[in-house]
């Protein structure tokens, strides 16, 4: 979101969306940068058989956020190679967040699986915002899997439980 940053507060363990020159404290969470998401995109698609590869880097091409959907529609295309690159992606982020977590002195246990989180306003009890039938929890991953990454980027979510996701699927 424009002229907002977000920011981690360790005393509380909640991510805060602020105004730029808010005074509030916590550490700065930075965006992935669009380049480094750009080259993400690129060695993953060179990657991807002679088939596939031309169609994936000429989705690249675009500008703004036309790259990113492009990829995102012929991802969509093919649905084994679209969890290849789900897994893919989720790698890296997670590289990513554990990075930015060991840099910032932020302990794995505030931002990896072990920990249970629940979501704002629901209480402490973990079991509440869990997805109980299995069923559910397909058609949310799969909800998933069709968005585009900047889509999924704005999706106010506890990173303990993507993380979760992440690894359990590995």
């Amino acid at each position: 979101m424009p002229n907002t940053v977000r920011l981690y507060d360790q005393n509380d363990d909640k991510i805060l969306h602020e105004d730029v020159g808010s005074t509030k404290q916590g550490i700065l969470i930075e965006p992935i940068p669009r380049e480094t998401q750009l080259q993400w995109r690129k060695t993953f698609s060179e990657e991807q058989p002679e088939n596939l590869k031309p169609t994936l880097l000429a989705a690249l091409e675009g500008t703004g956020t036309a790259a990113f959907n492009e990829f995102a529609r012929r991802l969509r295309e093919n649905p084994s190679v679209m969890r290849a690159w789900n897994r893919y992606v989720q790698k890296l982020i997670t590289d990513h967040v554990s990075e930015w977590a060991a840099t910032n002195h932020v302990p794995e246990d505030c931002w990896s699986a072990g920990k249970q989180l629940s979501f704002a306003g629901r209480g402490t009890e973990g079991s509440a915002s869990k997805v109980q039938n299995i069923g559910q929890r397909a058609e949310l991953y799969n909800l998933f899997d069709s968005l585009p990454l900047e889509d999924l980027l704005q999706l106010r979510v506890p990173l303990g439980w993507v993380l979760k996701v992440i690894r359990d699927k590995g």
